[in-house]
């Protein structure tokens, strides 16, 4: 039986879970680049333009980009894991991990208009990187006024994610080495899991404060939870309702989901009535399978709305609960 748990320190568990190193762009049999040598890496090809095409599928060149603006915290998180994140200038003010950059300046994205292709011209940024989720209007716009601007599918394996960032930010092989890393990750998680009987796969909903106009919503497709529960070999009750990224919770469909396992983020615990609250809080979790065993796992925001580089500890974390006797 799974009993509630909290997950603070997920990249420490997920190398017990993987038994490999705590970095999950490393292990024993390659060396990959550390932040000081991507940030060579970078200042060795500064002289050669870079030319690289979107997940939207427009092709653009920058030359040595120095004044990004990453519109994606994932695009943040893995352009510091690369050691290049001083070239970002601009990151949303809504940012999560605006630590990560430290010297970009926040720029107010969040609510319709706050953002528009004249404004961010007048930023005279030399690369602007987004993704599918959000800002493609924005994207298209910049492309038209020849401003190099690209989009990341989110939606993409991990590992892909990481090499597109990595090639656009200038270090190709440092994000090839990461990337491939962060697959055989995944795959070490999915060679776990693979014995586990289809009967016993359990049936987990995130569930959220945000996303669904201040009403408590749950997690379906095209999120980075629903990536990290297939991965961890779980069935998404809120992908199996039809819900697409975070939208409202009905407690007829909370009940009718009947999932074996709550996640949630650490930054909306509190908000969602806190590890004793959370059964009474969120209307019908209290007829759930998960709430007669107290089964809660908690994960740190990233894991669960960043997706990238934090997706192979979150995935690492949700399996070794869901499944133990498999680690």
């Amino acid at each position: 039986m799974i009993h509630r748990r909290r997950v603070t320190a997920i990249a420490t568990l997920a190398c017990v879970a993987l038994l490999t190193a705590c970095n999950p762009a490393t292990s024993d049999s390659e060396n990959t680049t550390s932040g000081a040598s991507s940030s060579a890496e970078a200042t060795n090809a500064a002289a050669e333009p870079i030319t690289f095409t979107g997940d939207d599928g427009a092709e653009i060149t920058v030359d040595n980009p120095q004044k990004i603006f990453a519109l994606e915290d994932s695009v943040i998180e893995i352009a510091d894991a690369l050691g290049v994140a001083d070239r970002i200038a601009f990151i949303p003010k809504s940012s999560d991990v605006p630590e990560l950059a430290p010297k970009a300046e926040g720029v107010n994205t969040a609510g319709k208009g706050s953002l528009t292709v004249e404004g961010v011209i007048a930023l005279n940024p030399d690369l602007v990187v987004a993704t599918n989720r959000r800002h493609e209007e924005i994207v298209k716009g910049l492309q038209a006024a020849g401003i190099p601007a690209t989009l990341i599918d989110r939606d993409q394996h991990p590992a892909d994610i990481v090499a597109n960032v990595a090639t656009v930010f200038g270090v190709k092989s440092d994000g090839e080495a990461m990337a491939k890393d962060i697959r055989a990750s995944f795959d070490r998680i999915s060679a776990a899991v693979a014995d586990v009987p289809e009967a016993d796969r359990q049936r987990v909903l995130v569930v959220s404060t945000s996303g669904a106009g201040g009403n408590i919503s749950g997690g379906g497709t095209q999120t980075p939870a629903d990536f990290i529960i297939k991965a961890a070999g779980g069935i998404n009750a809120g992908a199996e309702a039809g819900i697409k990224r975070f939208s409202a919770l009905t407690p007829e469909g909370v009940a009718a989901a009947q999932p074996d396992l709550i996640v949630v983020a650490d930054t909306e615990l509190e908000g969602l009535g806190g590890e004793e609250g959370i059964w009474e809080k969120v209307p019908g979790l209290a007829a759930t399978p998960a709430a007669a065993s107290k089964s809660l796992l908690v994960l740190p925001n990233s894991a669960i709305r960043i997706g990238g580089l934090s997706a192979v500890d979150g995935a690492a974390a949700l399996a070794e609960t869901m499944y133990p006797d498999a680690f």
